[in-house]
């Protein structure tokens, strides 16, 4: 006999387990559920044991179910009109409320304008218009806050725009292309397609032309790059979902039947009696989630549902499992909480719900604001793989942007300061005590000074090449960079840190090898999502200068990166991506300069290979969802790659003898041409085998960079490099932007501060000549290192044959 407690949320359930006895491998058994205090359950009879072992594990696999989300009703509004407005399309008055039965629902990408399709507003201004003051904030509807602008809110007239190929009385609404194009359902069953030249603004729109489906298709989707709609059938107890393939994306000229499935036959249940009709159809951002309105007008009106189906391909509806349904009630302003729903929508984010509702008396004709828990949290949390994917691919590149950049700072640098590698110093005194000669000597004295030089520098510059001297230098950076959405990837913020130690030395009279070890912690902040990625990167940078041709020269560096991303959602890791990286960049360049500016021309080539490891983002660990929303991502290998031509520049540096200091500034213009392939990746949900393939663009065919700075050396030697540089995209049309067709944005900014000092110490070297004094000559070399002094002094006849000479080591400090 055993006995059992489970706390699951407010109930309080006992499992008795009597075991009676044992016979021919069979258990008599008593099993009584208690639920709460009131409620019992017995179950009597005989089982063998694999049979209730099966049913026990799946009682029990019922707990592990995720908590239901919360879905909390914020508002209901009927946005107010204006008697002193008037319709920008046909001049009639916007005096009335803005919905009249009201059968959908959109906004702008922005949510700063809400739109709702009715049947019979005033004069026929069927497609209504009105402003907020917070993005998809209900309350903030300017007309019920105080404004009386008119360009506040607006009524228009589809049909009128389309000369008469469409009905007035409108169904649904879909705004695509960041409010460029609108698609419009009468309720005939023609969607019309119409082009905005000003997003969101129909007074701008132009007729291009319709799709003609049957009258009982009340409602459609479109998926991402319009080449698919999506319509639901309205007919009684039939919830029929059809597919159509368009000639290209948004093309109206044709359509051509894929798929038809009834939704029954994946787990759509329907209530007793002839009244489920199918109102609206949504799908998530991504395509992989389809929502199904099906209202239930019979009194009490509690049987309308939103029902989830995952999809396993992204606007694939033959692979679409039936995750779970939301009753749609919970009306704050209605008696009984529920009411007629006829169209839904989701905000840009998926974080908020609009319901439309007609149930005569309180609440009708209102827009219905949910929150949401998570993104289209109804039933299940969704995500969108691409985001995830597309802010490790740009982190990725950047880090190979960003460690090049630091490198070719450093290279400027010693171009700069070539010509002082060697801090050495070179003296010669010949004294004489006649002041004749001493004249005399004065003449010759810079011959023999140049020739001595030359010797003893050769001298020493070739125990140089046996062991040259190493400079050491570090730079910390900060970078902060923005990029539009695309169709198939959020727009972002990435802002990344880092910090560099290198060493480099020279080699001869003109070879630099060097070496640099770069840290970074790079963060994408992804818009309308609850998603964001982190990585850290290590970066072992090799690189070097050599010299070509007629005062040419080339810039090289080699990297290999070690990357760690971390995919976060609602701020808590749900997965860890490792990868590696290795890259080159070659840079020409010249030491001839134009101008006062010193301007000079440069080349450079980069190129990059990214592997990234396989791995499963457990989505279900950080919110409360089921764990077949958790996705398992494919290794990706991708390339990048590009190439910079531009002007670069030094003034003339400003030196402060006195206090034995320089300031230059510097900068530089370069165009950069994207040599990037797309990236193509593939994923699954662990809940399904279909595996989804992507592509995510390249941002830009090419940009432009400035930068400006400056070097300050002070006198202790070390070397504050200050930069701040600018990258833009150049417009290109972009078919594959939000905003088709038009330019795509990018921009990124960084700021630089770099901090440097050779190890190499002052010498001086001197040579005392008096022939008056008995030939006698003086040779002396002093060496500073570490703050000793470094003193030797050898003294002989040069002209006698006497071995006369002698030798002093002298070694000091100041303590």
């Amino acid at each position: 006999m055993g006995l059992l407690t489970v706390q699951k949320k407010n109930w309080n359930v006992l499992i008795h387990l009597h075991v009676q006895n044992f016979k021919e491998n069979q258990i008599h058994k008593h099993v009584k559920f208690f639920f709460g205090k009131n409620k019992l359950l017995t179950i009597k009879g005989v089982l063998k044991p694999k049979i209730f072992l099966v049913l026990f594990s799946l009682f029990f696999s019922s707990l592990a179910l995720a908590a239901a989300l919360t879905v909390t009703w914020v508002d209901g509004r009927i946005p107010s009109g204006n008697a002193n407005c008037t319709s920008s399309q046909t001049g009639a008055s916007l005096v009335n409320d803005r919905t009249t039965d009201p059968n959908d629902v959109q906004f702008s990408d922005d949510g700063l304008q809400v739109f709702t399709a009715n049947p019979a507003m005033q004069s026929n201004l069927n497609l209504s218009m009105n402003k907020l003051s917070t993005p998809f904030d209900l309350t903030s509807v300017k007309t019920d806050n105080g404004s009386n602008d008119c360009d506040d809110l607006d009524g228009f007239l589809p049909s009128s725009i389309a000369s008469g190929a469409m009905h007035v009385q409108l169904e649904n609404i879909q705004i695509v292309s960041s409010g460029r194009k609108f698609f419009i359902l009468d309720i005939h069953g023609e969607l019309g397609r119409f082009d905005l030249s000003t997003p969101n603004d129909f007074s701008t729109a132009t007729y291009v032309g319709k799709l003609s489906f049957l009258n009982e298709k009340d409602s459609f989707a479109l998926n991402r790059d319009g080449t698919k709609v999506f319509t639901l059938n309205s007919t009684d107890n039939a919830p029929v979902v059809t597919t159509w393939s368009l000639p290209g994306p948004y093309d109206v000229s044709s359509k051509t039947k894929i798929s038809e499935l009834d939704l029954t036959s994946l787990g759509l249940e329907l209530t007793a009696g002839p009244n489920d009709i199918g109102r609206d159809i949504e799908f998530n951002d991504t395509g992989s989630a389809m929502f199904i309105l099906m209202s239930n007008d019979a009194a009490p009106r509690d049987k309308s549902y939103i029902h989830h189906f995952r999809l396993g391909t992204n606007y694939d509806v033959s692979t679409a499992t039936f995750v779970g349904k939301w009753n749609v009630g919970d009306f704050g302003n209605t008696p009984t909480g529920y009411g007629m729903p006829r169209g839904f929508s989701f905000s840009s984010d998926g974080m908020h719900m609009y319901i439309v509702q007609i149930q005569a008396g309180a609440g009708v004709d209102q827009i219905n604001q949910y929150n949401l828990e998570c993104p289209y949290g109804l039933v299940e949390c969704t995500s969108d793989a691409s985001a995830s994917v597309s802010s490790q691919a740009e982190l990725a590149n950047q880090n190979i942007s960003l460690n090049v950049s630091t490198i070719f700072k450093r290279f400027e640098w010693i171009k700069r300061n070539r010509k002082n590698e060697n801090l050495s110093s070179h003296n010669i005194n010949i004294n004489y005590s006649n002041p004749l000669l001493k004249s005399l000597a004065s003449k010759f004295e810079p011959s023999l000074t140049n020739n001595l030089v030359s010797l003893v520098s050769n001298t020493l510059n070739k125990d140089k090449k046996k062991k040259s001297k190493w400079s050491s230098w570090s730079i910390v950076d900060v970078s902060i960079g923005d990029f539009e959405e695309t169709l198939l990837d959020k727009g972002k913020a990435i802002k990344t840190k880092g910090i560099t130690f290198g060493s480099d030395r020279k080699i001869g009279d003109n070879k630099f090898f060097g070496l640099a070890l770069r840290y970074a912690d790079s963060a994408s902040n992804i818009r309308r999502s609850f998603q964001n990625v982190d990585l850290e990167s290590l970066t072992l940078n090799i690189y070097g200068t050599t010299p070509a041709i007629n005062n040419q020269y080339i810039n090289t560096v080699l990297g290999l990166s070690a990357l760690k991303f971390d995919n976060k959602h609602s701020g808590k890791t749900s997965g860890e991506r490792n990868g590696k990286q290795a890259f080159a960049s070659v840079n020409y360049r010249s030491k001839n300069t134009f101008s006062k500016l010193n301007i000079t021309p440069t080349g450079k080539l980069t190129y990059g290979v990214t592997q990234l490891s396989e791995f499963t983002d457990f989505i279900s660990k950080t919110i409360d969802t089921l764990a077949q929303e958790d996705i398992r991502y494919h290794e990706d290998t991708f390339v990048s790659g590009e190439f910079a031509g531009g002007l670069l520049f030094e003034m003339e540096k400003y030196e402060n003898e006195k206090e034995g200091t320089t300031f230059q500034p510097m900068g530089g213009i370069e165009i950069i041409y994207d040599l990037s392939d797309d990236i193509t990746y593939e994923y699954q949900r662990l809940a399904s085998t279909s595996v989804n393939k992507e592509t995510i663009t390249k941002y830009y065919n090419k940009k432009l960079k400035t930068n400006i700075g400056f070097e300050h050396i002070v006198e202790n030697g070390f070397t504050i490099f200050v930069d701040y540089q600018k990258m833009i995209s150049l417009n290109d049309d972009c078919e594959s932007c939000v905003h088709a067709g038009t330019g795509r944005t990018f921009k990124n900014e960084s700021f630089i501060i770099k901090i440097s000092k050779s190890k190499e110490e002052d010498s001086q070297f001197a040579f005392d000549f008096e022939p008056l004094s008995n030939n006698s000559a003086k040779l002396s070399y002093t060496k500073n290192i570490n703050n000793f002094n470094l003193k030797l002094n050898s003294n002989m006849d040069l002209f006698t044959q006497s071995s006369d000479y002698g030798a002093n080591l002298e070694i000091s400090s100041k303590f």
